[in-house]
């Protein structure tokens, strides 16, 4: 009885061809896989919005998945997992970011004191100002990031440098002319 229940599970199995098998015994075992005929035949999505970066790899991957037999659910369930192992890894990466740029804040306040809020206006006015008349796009500019991932515009240095510039701006000067001086430029102007 063992020896016949074995035999109808053998003859239901299904076994990868040996490197002496058919054209055919080939194409009935991609077929009992469900291992596409072509690279192409992997149904593989992606969020509409996915980068071209990621929608390249995706095809170089449906490339990798058919020269090695991977059935088309498996392909698809792996897609899947990585996807939301990105995902996972992007919204850790801003939580980070938020993270990172509520310290540099917070170290900020520490050293500015009661002029924090004054100093942070002057330095996103002339952010936007300087960035208005060199033709850059603001939000581009805010989402530059440094060699550690951290966006620019969040350390505090910049921060310090932008806010002085504001304040110069601010108060009319473009460096070391004073108020008087200023005065008496025009005076000479309109004499």
């Amino acid at each position: 009885r063992a020896n016949l229940d074995s035999r109808q599970k053998l003859s239901k199995a299904i076994v990868k061809p040996g490197k002496d098998a058919s054209e055919d015994e080939v194409a009935a075992y991609r077929k009992a896989m469900d291992i596409p005929d072509e690279k192409d035949g992997y149904e593989l999505t992606l969020p509409d919005d996915a980068p071209d970066d990621q929608k390249a790899s995706l095809e170089h991957w449906k490339g990798v998945f058919h020269e090695n037999g991977v059935p088309k659910g498996l392909a698809a369930k792996l897609v899947e997992e990585v996807q939301k192992e990105n995902e996972a890894v992007q919204k850790a990466q801003v939580e980070a970011d938020k993270k990172h740029a509520e310290h540099m804040e917070e170290e900020l306040k520490k050293e500015w004191g009661s002029d924090f809020e004054k100093n942070k206006t002057f330095g996103d006015r002339a952010i936007s100002a300087m960035a208005d008349r060199a033709g850059v796009d603001v939000e581009e500019l805010r989402h530059m990031e440094t060699k550690e991932g951290r966006f620019l515009l969040d350390d505090p240095r910049i921060v310090k440098m932008f806010s002085v510039i504001g304040r110069e701006m601010g108060e009319g000067e473009l460096g070391p002319v004073s108020g008087s001086d200023i005065d008496k430029i025009q005076d000479q102007i309109d004499g």
